[in-house]
């Protein structure tokens, strides 16, 4: 397996696992939104390839198919986000802001890994809805975690400005890593059962 395709996995990794990075975007900008994402999707393909739990010489990905399927669903999700965004800016402010971030970003990524999802379970036959609903189940904790670091946020923007960014980098670390970590657990034991 080349260079490229190796490189093509890891994006896609990152893209599939993270549901944070265009949440993190969004609400935090491009550097806090993507490193943390990129960090945490690449410790977890180190740590399943050193268990040969993901064997790239075997593992092919056709990364420019899944793009261009994944980008026909996301682009105008990502188009119409940016826009409510300026109009939110605009217009609104406080807490509405939490929200709003959050369940756009939620969704948008959410769908976007779903396409993924589908395409990464073709051959085990996997069911886009149960694979979208474990997804949930396993982010469900995350999601609260979200919610509170906004919280922190927005509270921590007010009493220390200049540490807001060290703040939300290691949140962000910790929540990507803590989103790997339980994607891999739930469905690992999902796929031997639906294999019996």
């Amino acid at each position: 397996m080349g260079v490229f395709n190796k490189i093509g996995t890891y994006i896609y990794y990152c893209a599939k696992l993270n549901f944070y990075t265009i949440y993190g975007i969004l609400s935090g900008g491009i550097i806090l939104g993507i490193a943390p994402s990129l960090i945490a999707a690449g410790v977890e393909v180190y740590r399943l390839s050193r268990k040969e739990e993901l064997n790239f010489s075997r593992f092919k990905i056709n990364t420019k198919k899944y793009f261009t399927e994944a980008n026909k669903h996301i682009l105008p999700l990502i188009t119409v986000a940016f826009v409510l965004l300026v109009i939110y800016r605009m217009v609104l402010n406080g807490w509405l802001e939490l929200v709003y971030l959050f369940l756009i970003g939620y969704t948008i990524v959410l769908i976007w890994i779903m396409v993924a999802m589908n395409s990464y379970y073709e051959r085990l036959q996997g069911s886009l809805l149960k694979i979208a609903m474990r997804f949930c189940l396993c982010q469900f904790p995350i999601v609260v975690l979200l919610f509170l670091e906004n919280i922190a946020l927005f509270y921590l923007a007010v009493i220390i400005p200049g540490l807001i960014p060290f703040f939300m980098f290691g949140l962000s670390i910790l929540v990507n890593v803590l989103t790997c970590y339980s994607f891999f657990a739930i469905n690992e034991k999902q796929l031997e059962e639906d294999k019996k």
